[in-house]
């Protein structure tokens, strides 16, 4: 459970690739992302932050991995 409704699960805070950070929102096969979530998604891209939806391990180190390379 995160502290602020909507906030991404894990945020990386290091710039790359012309953005700001990468936030990771993490979610099962079947999850979806609640309204408050969706919002947060818009203002973090909007921000000039990637934001990445990880439905599996390896999905998130994809997104890592792409991320800092």
């Amino acid at each position: 459970m995160g502290v602020v409704p909507g906030v991404s699960d894990l945020i990386l805070l290091v710039s790359r690739k012309g953005y700001g950070s990468l936030c990771l929102e993490m979610k099962t096969k079947s999850g979806d992302q609640s309204p408050s979530q969706k919002e947060w998604e818009l203002e973090a891209i909007a921000a000039g932050n990637k934001y990445s939806l990880c439905r599996s391990f390896d999905d998130f180190e994809k997104n890592i991995k792409d991320y800092l390379s």
